[in-house]
């Protein structure tokens, strides 16, 4: 064959035997170029069915013309009556070539995957199914280019009928239970075989792997395929749960098409070799956000009453079972900012955005509402509300459920009695509760302060509001967890407005995650801190901070898994969180996984750059990985945001205690202690200046004192890198046996023995 012309093509070298016949690399005569031709096997020719397959082949091909589909030039036959198709010639290696060399780095099998979804995008786009995507058929090109070839088991829907019935075409290791049973098939056969290849690059492994084909059947119908990420740490959970997605042996449980893979891999952002950066995962098909509504009463001391609303509306929205609703912070993260509803709706991954305007006359208040479609910017529904204020709150369960009716959510039993929850019939101290949410979500120490007063006054109104006494605790607890204040003053504070909240409303999620806290780091009751953060969750599993605070108490109990898996689904509904990220970069921290905090972290300074603990979790980075210069400069910025809080001064003095300048960290060891006699200064400040100055007895010194008050961050005995050097000592041990976190010390003692 070789140096033989068919038509006008000369036969040059053979490529190798496909699943039909022979396929060789030829030079195409009239338009001087390298084409791949694919012969048909005289044996198969002879067989009209198979015969009908291979033109069918060819006319399936022919119609795709797309940068990741192989191009079919010509379909003809031989005067010896040979079938032939001339294609476009792909040099370079196939994936299973390439993954004979172990599994791919994760950017370049995303790469690959990305590529490979938008070929069948397009051929799905044509009613086109490929039925056999495996490495053997993706062509790696020596530009980077990805091609998938060999349509031949494509099916038509007028072609339905050509293979006989219950017969099984196709590559086992990669069909789907429908393509093995022989059944009807469609694009989703073709979604499976995505997530068995995507899934083979990362591992290593095809997920459903036995000795003989019977077994591999067998597995592919009954079995579950084995944890991605435990072969495989470094995948990102988004990417993860897609390819699970597409692995549901329940055709109708996959991804609908080849864009919705598209949308989710194009959604993870990789940087710099393989580690991965949170990313927003698409949502659900009923998802939306709401956007802080537009005030426009010409009092800007009014503004409260907006936002408020638009807190409200997300509230009732989130306990809809069938609606996912993106949480305050991403939502007001748009405040002020004009953008394109299209473009707010991409970066959220959202199906559907919630505008509105509010205008308060004398005691009535006027609300316009509109529900925007995100893919193509129409309004799907808008509605003027009129109300007199002390109807307020059936005014917004009319909007919530208008909104749910639009984005067809069944309201289910969970919405049977309400969707907004009326804790007091005194709209006055409502009123006042909304002023004093405006202030705290300020951030700020002196709207703090505010928040705290006007709570307080709420309460003198109506002593059994439960949201204003979760939103004093939640004050206590913030005084407490930033030092400023002895913990057993502002401790038993916050334990008794928690109290007096769950009281008045045990299902108020809010103060349970609160009393969780209070478990946590004020009374060391781990196991009852536990139980409050999942009675909170259970409560409102939508609501980011719940997992938040669970996720810190998985982290100082060196459960760094678990954590993650809470932190990332506090991200899920509140993307542009910065706390979240910032406890992410946490998340690794504590795993000894150094680069990939300090990247988690820069991600949070985007989306912040004023945010102090990511400047503390940057520079706590930077010390261990001995960049003292670095840490220092992260620490000084956070000193200064903080309003030169003492605390910092604390892990300050420790780099320039690993720099060698005990001078300077002495300084700061004066500063801390001319600080503590004016205002309470932690006491775990100094254990760090004095374990970075390698000074251990003090530094124990100063650990009793912690324990003595049941310092925070004390908490993080277990876990923090900065204790890795007196794990040896018995000291610490009855000191983490007294914490409530002396399990496992040996095991946590061997994972950072062999991380360092």
């Amino acid at each position: 064959m070789i140096g033989s012309t068919v038509s006008h093509y000369l036969i040059v070298e053979r490529l190798g035997r496909g699943a039909m016949g022979m396929v060789y690399k030829a030079q195409d005569q009239k338009l001087d170029r390298p084409v791949a031709i694919k012969f048909i096997s005289r044996e198969i020719a002879a067989n009209a069915e198979q015969r009908a397959r291979f033109v069918r082949e060819a006319r399936t091909a022919s119609l795709l013309d797309h940068p990741n589909i192989c191009t079919i030039h010509e379909f003809g036959d031989t005067p010896e009556g040979d079938l032939f198709i001339a294609m476009a010639y792909c040099p370079g290696e196939n994936l299973r070539l390439r993954l004979e060399h172990g599994p791919l780095p994760l950017k370049e099998a995303v790469r690959i995957a990305e590529a490979v979804a938008q070929g069948l995008a397009k051929a799905h786009s044509m009613g086109i199914v490929h039925r056999d995507i495996k490495p053997a058929n993706i062509m790696l090109l020596p530009d980077g280019g990805v091609k998938i070839v060999d349509f031949g088991l494509a099916k038509l829907p007028q072609d339905v009928g050509l293979t006989k019935t219950g017969g099984v075409v196709g590559t086992i290791p990669y069909m789907s239970p429908e393509q093995l049973r022989g059944g009807q098939l469609d694009r989703r056969t073709d979604i499976w075989s995505w997530g068995v290849t995507l899934y083979e690059m990362l591992a290593g492994d095809r997920p459903f792997e036995s000795g003989t084909e019977a077994t591999i059947m067998r597995a592919i119908m009954d079995l579950e395929p084995p944890s991605l990420l435990k072969r495989r740490p470094d995948v990102p959970q988004a990417l993860e749960q897609l390819i699970a997605h597409t692995l549901r042996k329940n055709p109708e449980e996959r991804p609908k098409d080849a864009n919705e893979l598209i949308e989710v891999v194009r959604s993870i952002t990789l940087r710099s070799g393989s580690v991965p950066i949170v990313a927003v995962a698409p949502r659900p098909h009923a998802s939306v956000a709401v956007l802080p509504f537009i005030n426009l009463n010409a009092e800007p001391d009014s503004e409260y009453f907006s936002d408020g609303l638009t807190e409200e509306l997300i509230h009732a929205l989130s306990r809809l079972p069938g609606l996912q609703v993106v949480s305050r912070t991403s939502a007001f993260e748009f405040k002020g900012k004009p953008q394109n509803v299209r473009t707010i709706g991409e970066l959220l991954k959202v199906g559907a955005v919630v505008e509105g305007s509010v205008r308060k006359v004398q005691d009535r208040v006027r609300v316009s509402t509109q529900l925007v479609n995100v893919s193509d910017g129409y309004c799907l529904w808008s509605q003027r509300f009129d109300c007199k204020m002390m109807d307020i709150f059936e005014m917004q369960e009319e909007v919530a459920e208008s909104i749910a009716d639009h984005l067809k959510v069944e309201l289910g039993s969970k919405a049977a009695t309400g969707l907004v929850k009326r804790y007091t019939e005194n709209f006055e101290a409502y009123d006042l509760y909304l002023r004093g949410r405006f202030q705290w979500n300020k951030r700020s120490g002196e709207g703090f302060q505010k928040a705290l007063e006007y709570f307080q006054r709420s309460l003198a109104l109506d002593p059994n509001y439960a949201p204003a006494h979760a939103g004093i605790a939640d004050y206590h607890v913030a005084v407490a967890s930033w030092g400023l204040e002895p913990p057993a003053d502002a401790w038993p504070k916050a334990k008794a407005a928690v109290t007096r909240a769950l009281e008045a409303d045990d299902s108020l999620a809010e103060a349970h995650a609160s009393m969780g806290v209070i478990r946590m780091w004020y009374e060391w009751d781990w196991k009852e801190a536990e139980r409050e953060f999942l009675r909170a969750i259970e409560l409102k599993p939508g609501q980011p901070l719940p997992h938040i605070q669970y996720n810190l108490l998985l982290v100082q109990s060196g459960r760094s898994e678990e954590a993650e898996e809470q932190i990332r689904l506090a991200l899920a509904s509140d993307p542009l969180s910065v706390p979240a990220n910032v406890y992410l970069a946490g998340v690794y921290h504590y795993r000894r996984d150094y680069d990939r905090s300090l990247q988690q972290a820069r991600r949070a300074l985007e989306l912040d750059p004023n945010d102090i603990e990511a400047h503390v979790v940057m520079a706590l980075n930077y010390e261990q990985k001995h960049q003292y210069t670095e840490a220092i400069a992260e620490l000084e910025k956070a000193h200064k945001l903080s309003g030169n809080n003492p605390l910092i001064l604390g892990p300050l003095g420790s780099c320039y205690g690993g720099l060698g300048d005990k001078k300077k960290a002495l300084t700061l060891l004066e500063e801390l202690n001319s600080a503590a006699n004016q205002i309470y200064v932690a006491p775990i400040s100094r254990v760090m200046l004095y374990l970075g100055m390698g000074d251990i007895e003090h530094a124990f010194e100063w650990l009793e004192k912690a324990a003595e008050v049941r310092d925070v961050l004390l908490c993080y005995l277990k876990v923090g890198p900065i204790y890795d050097k007196i794990r040896d000592d018995l000291r610490y041990q009855d000191l983490l046996d007294r914490v409530g976190l002396g399990d496992d010390v040996a095991e946590l003692k061997t994972v950072t023995q062999h991380s360092s």
